[in-house]
């Protein structure tokens, strides 16, 4: 639990919710809450005093509960004085679906065994009452630490329709079962095994191709940094293009490039994603940059236009540009050819 800690801030509320459930469930009350201790402090110490630390402001996950108040002390008051505001960020349809879309591959089976889930309820009110839309679906990290609790919750919850393991022979280590509880067993996994397969069927998370699958990614909406207003993701068109601008982008040098790409650069020595638009200058030690302006998941266009403006004034040219993915470097490449990009902005589209 003192790992996992150190995965993520909020991961503390998790460990908090366990050590509670270890304290009254399972009785053993100074573990538990000692862990429960350990989880809240860390959380609160993480989202109130180191980030804001090392960021010199406020942690930006604060800004999607900004609903509540600007500060711990109001987001409390809020909650205390009108519990209502929870419940009317909470009982909404998106919820609804993000609950049914972790539930239905296990067949629903964690239902059978609530005392188990009870660690991940307090992580999934964290993301639900968020003010940032992917925090409340399937598709990305957040839900994480939700899905450990829903196995094990799933595992007991079929133990629990196949009925109590008994020792038929209590001398025997092999612990078998009573007869009879096989066919609940049977009847349990043919349950989880048709709900995985209707799950995948439904939303097949490695090809994408499905048109369920894919309409349902297009509709995440993603807030953008220069703007209140929510915008579709869109799957990226020019897959072959960018691959080939990831190819082609130099080794040696510092590489900036945005959040969707850095997890296929990650190897390299220097790499960083690359600040939005608004920034007036790029640091002097960055020789590269990778920009795909068909990909809009994150980015405005106007992003896209402020980028290669910077690059342009900081001596950059053009070294590789088809169907929207674009690569400059520093002292290289086409100068002409990012001044006619910029003349005649052929947009993200």
């Amino acid at each position: 639990m003192g790992l996992s800690l150190l995965a993520k801030e909020s991961l503390g509320i998790s460990v908090a919710a366990l050590g509670l459930i270890v304290a009254f469930y399972y009785h053993y009350r100074r573990f538990g809450f000692m862990w429960m201790s350990v989880g809240l402090a860390y959380s609160f110490c993480a989202l109130f005093v180191v980030i804001p630390a090392f960021r010199g402001e406020p942690s930006d996950t604060l800004a999607r509960y900004q609903w509540l108040g600007d500060n711990l002390f109001t987001m409390l008051m809020a909650l205390t004085s009108n519990p209502g505001l929870l419940l009317h960020k909470l009982i909404t349809w998106d919820n609804l679906v993000t609950t049914l879309q972790l539930l239905a591959p296990l067949g629903f089976l964690p239902l059978f065994n609530m005392a188990v889930l009870v660690p991940a309820v307090p992580l999934m009110i964290y993301n639900y009452v968020a003010d940032y839309p992917p925090q409340r679906t399937i598709y990305f990290h957040y839900m994480a630490p939700v899905i450990p609790f829903l196995i094990v919750a799933a595992i007991l919850g079929l133990r629990r329709i196949a009925g109590k393991a008994a020792l038929v022979q209590r001398a025997d280590p092999a612990l078998a079962i009573q007869p009879g509880v096989a066919n609940g067993l049977g009847a349990g996994l043919a349950i989880l095994i048709a709900a995985t397969i209707a799950s995948w069927i439904y939303q097949n998370p490695v090809t994408s191709r499905l048109p369920v699958a894919s309409s349902a990614v297009k509709r995440i909406p993603f807030k953008t940094e220069k703007s209140d207003s929510f915008r579709a993701a869109r799957i990226v068109p020019n897959d072959k293009a960018i691959r080939e601008a990831i190819k082609q982008a130099p080794k040696d040098k510092h590489l900036l490039t945005t959040s969707n790409y850095l997890p296929h650069l990650s190897h390299r020595p220097q790499v960083g994603s690359i600040r939005y638009g608004e920034v007036i200058v790029l640091d002097p030690d960055v020789g590269a940059l990778l920009l795909n302006l068909k990909d809009l998941r994150r980015r405005s266009c106007q992003d896209y236009f402020e980028n290669l403006r910077l690059a342009k004034h900081s001596g950059f040219g053009v070294t590789f540009y088809r169907d929207g993915a674009v690569v400059v470097e520093k002292g290289r490449g086409s100068v002409v050819l990012l001044d006619d990009l910029l003349a005649d902005w052929p947009g993200c589209s």
